[in-house]
């Protein structure tokens, strides 16, 4: 159940090691009951958060989130990888949301005004740094018809923790 008493996907948590360093993958909701508990329990630096599988996070999963993140070690390195839009409009709103991590890539939203699709398209943190100031979404084509998508938020503010 949801804070609203409404049926939800439960989170889960899938933590993995690659050589050195401790990968935790959530999917689906983040409400105030969200098993966060392995974000402190993980060793090794730095820990990397694969966030792409989070659909949904409510206000009361904001601040469990942001609990969890400030109860890791402070001896070890916090990286986002793959940051799904819900995320990452906390990110745009939320000042410090992502606290001391630092993010490695994000969805961004696209819509095509000519056929109405959708799409979250992946973006790494250095390529859109790589151009200059202020930091734009890139030209993307829809996946459904191939013509131009729009980015689907205001690039100021998605872009503002760059």
């Amino acid at each position: 159940m949801n804070d609203a008493g409404q049926a939800t996907t439960a989170l889960s948590v899938e933590v993995s090691r690659e050589g050195g360093i401790t990968v935790i993958a959530l999917s689906g909701f983040i409400d105030a009951g969200a098993p966060l508990t392995a974000l402190a329990e993980a060793t090794g630096s730095p820990l990397v958060l694969d966030l792409a599988g989070v659909r949904r996070i409510s206000s009361f999963g904001v601040s469990a989130f942001m609990d969890a993140l400030r109860d890791v070690p402070t001896e070890t390195s916090i990286v986002w990888r793959r940051v799904s839009v819900p995320l990452m409009l906390q990110v745009s709103m939320i000042e410090n949301f992502n606290g001391r991590a630092s993010i490695e890539s994000f969805h961004a939203p696209y819509y095509c005004a000519t056929c109405g699709h959708e799409q979250h398209c992946l973006l790494e943190v250095e390529a859109v740094k790589a151009a200059p100031a202020p930091y734009r979404a890139p030209a993307v084509a829809c996946a459904q018809c191939g013509r131009p998508a729009t980015f689907d938020e205001l690039e100021a503010d998605y872009f503002a923790f760059l």
